[in-house]
């Protein structure tokens, strides 16, 4: 996926879109090809029924990230964000850490672009 191969990496999910890792790979793809509408609804139907606080839950609550600031709206996703730092200070869990840590990049990434876009700026 991360290699542009849409149609491939779909083809391998068919079967077991029931799943929420492949959900989240599903919603990877529609934001990636700027369908935020579509990623914003498979993104919703991972966190179904998952636990907020559940560690392995941690790349379902990064996704909301990146589909809030494909949206625009940054004030909302570092409210996720920040959530997302909270699973990882009760956890200790490194890949709970490292998708707080992707998350966090994200907004502040956006924060830096949307200053320098009122500043006149190449951000």
């Amino acid at each position: 996926m991360r290699q542009g191969r849409f149609e491939e990496a779909q083809r391998l999910i068919e079967g077991n879109e029931w799943h929420p890792t492949a959900r989240r790979s599903l919603a990877a793809i529609a934001l990636a090809r700027g369908d935020v509408g579509l990623a914003e609804d498979l993104a919703r139907m991972c966190l179904d029924g998952a636990q907020s606080n559940d560690p392995s839950c941690a790349a379902l609550h990064e996704l909301p990230v990146d589909v809030q600031l494909a949206r625009g709206g940054i004030a909302a996703a570092e409210r996720t964000a920040a959530a997302l730092a909270e699973l990882n200070e009760a956890s200790g869990n490194d890949g709970v850490h490292a998708y707080a840590a992707l998350g966090e990049g994200h907004v502040l990434a956006a924060r830096g672009t949307e200053r320098a876009s009122r500043s006149g700026k190449d951000p």
